[in-house]
């Protein structure tokens, strides 16, 4: 094999030292992590917000949030009381069941600082890994869908019964 002209050593022998993740390490846990999808989410309420009621320091907080809850489990987040799961909509609320959300789906609430909630949805565990007839496609217990951010606190009043 030819020498090549302009080859740089330590270049190659720092590259070479490299180790990359792989996704079937041991220490691997992203299939742990949890997720967050938007596509339910409703600003069509009076008593919700959308992203453009939120401050750019509230947006930068709201970042640093996800970015932080995404790095573990939601079953973590529920022991940590920063995940509350009441799986049906309340009855008491200052918002409606928004009509392109499933009625099967468990509600929840996260706490993203002192005032910031995101109100949403989990599928059951009971569908966790079973496909969709459709698409073929498994149901994953472990997606948080954002419906509202309820900076109020008015969608799941305390007296709830």
């Amino acid at each position: 094999m030819k020498k090549q002209k302009y080859a740089n050593s330590r270049k190659s022998k720092a590259l070479e030292a490299l180790t990359f993740a792989s996704l079937d390490d041991d220490s691997s846990d992203l299939t742990l992590r949890c997720k967050f999808n938007f596509s339910y989410f409703d600003y069509s309420q009076k008593a919700g917000q959308n992203f453009s009621d939120l401050s750019a320091k509230q947006l930068r907080e709201f970042m640093k949030s996800l970015k932080n809850i995404t790095s573990s489990s939601l079953a973590y987040w529920k022991s940590q009381s920063t995940l509350v799961m009441y799986n049906k909509f309340p009855v008491k609320t200052e918002f409606k069941h928004p009509v392109h959300v499933p009625h099967q789906v468990c509600w929840g609430r996260f706490r993203l600082g002192n005032k910031l909630r995101l109100v949403g949805f989990t599928v059951p565990s009971k569908i966790h890994g079973t496909y969709h007839h459709k698409t073929k496609e498994l149901y994953d217990k472990n997606t948080f869908y954002v419906v509202f951010i309820d900076q109020n606190h008015l969608f799941w009043k305390t007296d709830q019964r």
